[in-house]
């Protein structure tokens, strides 16, 4: 066991973890499905999850467990729950016995019908923080798991756990990043998901939760925003695209993404954390019509910029630093500071997080609402970085 807890503690990635884990429960304990789940604060999509069944495909296996994770809640309780025990993997035959789960809702619509009458799940986390589960099952007519073979699983739950807190931590959203963040969360209304190049989700504003709701499930504290969501999907899509600079308008505020039904705009903007890879914060367009035109500094009229200063804000809010808007302008980098302060005071703001939260916010047709810092002083420019 000692290579395997070496191999998980090596796994870059949620889904690498699932597979080491995976393949050791099926290999050395024998097992007809198993699911590997990690849960996101808030919010998560399916793209993390592993799972592997000999009944049915796995994507159905994942779309099923998604839909009925609300009754699976309600029938066992919330992983938090059993994340309060002191032992975390929980053998639900054993536990609750063969007449009373043949009652519950969770058994008659999702395990029998899969093939997955007897289940052992050990829970990954704190009740503070739920890092995910593990699951292994067998059919009705299969042996019942043994103690032995639930302590094969604790093992393994335990190490996925250690590799699981410190993948979180390593992704945890830069400071600069989080400040502009929560500028966003609470100065304006927007729909917006920050996600990395790879399309990994890391943050999903309160607004975006409410517009996801109905494709969104409940298990514990964490929604599931899985693929049939088309719009979520999309927004995935750009990411990626704009992450690594695949579309011809990668740099642009907007892009047009192909999704079912043709291409659908998104309003994005691409982030470079100092030490950190390349992040991208996607958000919803108000209307349709605010994909007529890409944004332009014309959409910050509102706030009476000389078009100047509002070309400065527009690129500042993009993360140019000084020296790259001063090039791309071909102006002095004394004259991008002092556009940038004349615009913080028009725009009533006092650092870089708030202007691009106006920006954003113009972007999206919310411009003069929240998120500035009231008629203050204007903070000093941003330096070159």
């Amino acid at each position: 066991m000692r290579d395997v807890l070496a191999r998980l503690e090596r796994s870059e990635g949620a889904p690498a973890i699932g597979r080491v884990v995976l393949d050791v429960l099926r290999r050395r304990v024998g097992v007809s499905a198993c699911l590997f789940m990690p849960l996101a604060d808030g919010a998560q999509d399916l793209s993390e999850v592993v799972a592997a069944s000999d009944e049915l495909p796995t994507q159905e296996l994942l779309v099923r467990a998604a839909q009925m994770s609300a009754k699976t809640a309600r029938d066992f309780g919330p992983p938090e729950r059993f994340l309060a025990q002191e032992c975390r993997t929980v053998d639900f035959n054993r536990l609750i016995g063969r007449e009373e789960l043949e009652r519950l809702e969770t058994y008659n619509e999702f395990w029998r019908p899969c093939r997955v009458e007897r289940q052992v799940v050990g829970f990954m986390g704190t009740p503070e923080e739920p890092l995910g589960l593990v699951a292994m099952a067998r059919r009705a007519r299969d042996r019942p798991f043994t103690v032995a073979e639930a302590r094969v699983l604790e093992r393994l739950r335990r190490g996925a756990e250690r590799a699981l807190a410190r993948l979180r931590r390593e992704a945890a959203v830069p400071t600069a990043v989080g400040t502009m963040l929560a500028a966003l969360e609470t100065g304006l209304p927007v729909s917006c998901a920050l996600f990395d190049a790879d399309g990994r989700l890391l943050w999903i504003s309160r607004q975006a939760l409410a517009r996801f709701e109905s494709d969104a499930p409940r298990f514990g504290r964490a929604r599931i925003l899985f693929e049939g969501c088309v719009e979520y999907d999309t927004w995935r899509r750009a990411a990626v695209e704009a992450g690594r600079g695949r579309s011809p308008d990668a740099d642009a505020p907007l892009m047009r993404v192909e999704a079912p039904g043709g291409l659908r705009p998104v309003c994005v903007r691409r982030l470079a954390p100092a030490g950190g890879p390349p992040l991208v914060l996607v958000s919803a367009l108000a209307s349709a019509g605010d994909a007529a035109a890409a944004p332009s500094p014309a959409d910050l009229g509102p706030y009476r910029l000389t078009q100047r200063e509002a070309e400065v804000a527009v690129l500042a809010a993009r993360g140019f630093s000084v020296l790259n808007v001063a090039a791309r302008l071909s102006i002095a980098e004394s004259t991008v500071r002092t556009h940038v302060k004349n615009a913080y005071r028009k725009m009533q703001v006092s650092n870089r997080a708030e202007l691009t939260a106006r920006v954003i916010g113009a972007v999206v047709g919310l411009a003069g609402t929240g998120g500035g810092a009231g008629g203050g002083p204007p903070a000093e420019p941003p330096g070159a970085d």
